[in-house]
């Protein structure tokens, strides 16, 4: 900055000199005897006042600002609902299961120390074994044990006690039940 002021003082002194005439010239002005802001660009010459316009090199980037308050929080789109399946698409997408039941009541009398089968059942056409629960009544149910397999399950006491088991074993067998009809071929690779 101090040299385009030591230019502009220089300029505006030789324009000075030189338009003043002989008399003025003879009485010499300082940078001091010039007010700040008083000499224009009108007062400059063309050749100056371009030299004095082409911009010089950027400086460093500043520091980065302080960031502003958040903005408003915009309104809820809509949900694109274009690609949703209908209940009844959805159900069809996966295999539909029923839960369905057999079950018996039977008597029991098995002598001590002796294992005795008591009943099988069976799930319907098309049904797996799932769980199977009992309930004795009359003798311990510990001595009850139950053995699935596929679709049956095999009921058995099995009466290592001193006395005879005697009572009433009511047995139930949840199967699950899928329909073949949606079950998908098998692919290989």
């Amino acid at each position: 900055m101090g040299e385009r002021r030591r230019l502009i003082l220089a300029f505006v002194l030789g324009l000075v000199i030189a338009t003043a005439g002989t008399a003025t010239a003879a009485k010499l002005i300082t940078g001091k005897q010039i007010k700040d802001g008083t000499i224009t660009s009108k007062d400059l010459s063309r050749a100056l006042r371009k030299q004095i316009s082409r911009s010089g090199k950027a400086g460093p980037t500043g520091p980065a600002g302080v960031t502003g308050p958040a903005g408003v929080t915009g309104p809820t789109g809509a949900v694109d609902a274009s690609g949703f399946f209908t209940k009844a698409e959805s159900d069809a997408r996966y295999p539909q299961i029923d839960v369905v039941q057999s079950s018996g009541e039977y008597a029991v009398s098995v002598p001590s120390g002796t294992m005795q089968a008591i009943a099988t059942l069976l799930c319907p056409d098309n049904s797996l074994a799932a769980k199977v629960g009992y309930e004795a009544t009359g003798f311990d149910q510990g001595l009850v044990s139950a053995q699935l397999d596929a679709s049956t399950v095999d009921i058995v006491i099995n009466n290592t006690g001193p006395n005879p088991a005697n009572g009433t074993l009511d047995v139930k067998l949840n199967c699950f039940q899928i329909d073949p009809a949606i079950v998908p071929d098998p692919t290989f690779p």
